[in-house]
Formats: C-alpha cells, sequence, structure tokens
C-alpha cells in the first residue's frame, strides 16, 4: 500500500508539468513578417497591421511587424493603417497586400497606398 501511495504521489507531482513543455501548432498555422511602408518606400512607423484569424499588432519605428495567423487558408490578405497627424493631408493612409500560403512563415511587405481624408 505504501508504495501504491508513493506511486499515486509521483504521477501527481509530474503529470501537471508533463505539458508545459510541448507547443501545440495547428498545420495551417502561419507567421507573417514584413515590413510596412508610404509610397515614397520610407518606413511607416506604429502602423496598425491585421489579417483574418490574426490579432492585430502594431509594427514598430521602422514599419517592421510581426503577424501570427491561425488557420490560414491558401492566400493571406493583410492590411495596414496609419493615422496621419496634422498636416497637408489630414487622414488616413492604407493599404493591403494578398500572399500565398507557402510555408509556415512568409513575407509580406505592406504599401500605404490608400489616402482617405478626415
Amino acid at each position: 500500500m505504501p508504495r501504491i501511495l508513493a506511486l499515486a504521489l509521483l504521477l501527481a507531482l509530474a503529470l501537471p508539468n508533463a505539458g508545459c513543455r510541448q507547443t501545440i501548432t495547428r498545420p495551417n498555422d502561419v507567421t507573417v513578417v514584413g515590413q510596412v511602408l508610404s509610397t515614397t518606400g520610407d518606413p511607416a512607423p506604429h502602423a496598425l497591421v491585421t489579417a483574418e484569424g490574426a490579432v492585430t499588432v502594431g509594427a514598430d519605428e521602422n514599419g517592421r511587424y510581426t503577424l501570427h495567423v491561425r488557420d490560414a487558408g491558401a492566400t493571406i490578405t493583410v492590411r495596414a493603417a496609419q493615422a496621419m497627424t496634422p498636416g497637408p493631408r489630414v487622414g488616413d493612409y492604407s493599404g493591403r497586400t494578398t500572399v500565398t500560403r507557402t510555408g509556415p512563415r512568409l513575407r509580406a511587405d505592406i504599401v500605404l497606398d490608400f489616402f482617405t481624408p478626415i
């Protein structure tokens, strides 16, 4: 009996930690990396980037982003937007690109080529 209790205690201590070292990835999950650019080719800092199946992320000061897309289809449309500060043109700039899924990691650069005045 003490042997069974010792084994049960050992299993109880080991099992909760068994899954902590595993990362479960779905076969259709994709990581998309890229850069958001203006029409002049300059980085678009802090633009917001999103795709269906992904949480919206902010690009860094160089316009670079990493987006994790769950259950991606054959093509992924990545969208970005950036609000402009007051100046000669006040409004939002946005852009999108569609890439074909070829593996678990893709590159998609986005040009903010559409202007919506406020």
